[in-house]
């Protein structure tokens, strides 16, 4: 409801400010999108006033709680495979090592976009060899 509201007063403030330059009028595109502002606003009013959240129950909510103690004992041999008699070094490795891609996947996923912005800043200046070396960089993070 709020988040609605809030875009629909920023899209009436977008076209009722005056323009610094004369060619940037309102167009019909932006009062069709006002429109759309404005009926999303009022389908948010009506759903908050009519439609409620349905209650939970108490005993539903304690369900919850264990769902997440069984659903960790049911993926428990994906994290930590059982010991057999060849393969449990083996297997138990494995695991490790999946995670440990995983994780370093998220830290380049994360740091990739700051050696684009090194490289689009040293490029500004002129810098060429530090651009290049940053995009190398980002290359390498983020499509190995």
């Amino acid at each position: 409801f709020f988040s609605s509201c809030i875009t629909m007063l920023g899209c009436i403030f977008l076209i009722a400010l005056p323009r610094a330059t004369a060619t940037n009028d309102p167009t019909v595109v932006d009062y069709i999108t006002l429109t759309c502002m404005i009926v999303y606003f009022l389908l948010a009013v009506v759903e908050a006033k009519f439609f409620t959240y349905p209650h939970v129950k108490k005993e539903l909510a304690n369900k919850k709680a264990h769902l997440g103690k069984a659903l960790f004992v049911i993926l428990k041999p994906y994290f930590w495979p059982d010991a057999t008699a060849t393969s449990a070094l083996l297997n138990r490795t494995r695991a490790i090592l999946t995670w440990v891609c995983v994780g370093a996947s998220k830290a380049c996923s994360l740091a990739s976009p700051i050696f684009l912005g090194r490289a689009s800043t040293a490029l500004a200046i002129f810098d060429y060899k530090e651009c290049a070396r940053n995009a190398v960089i980002y290359g390498v993070i983020q499509f190995c």
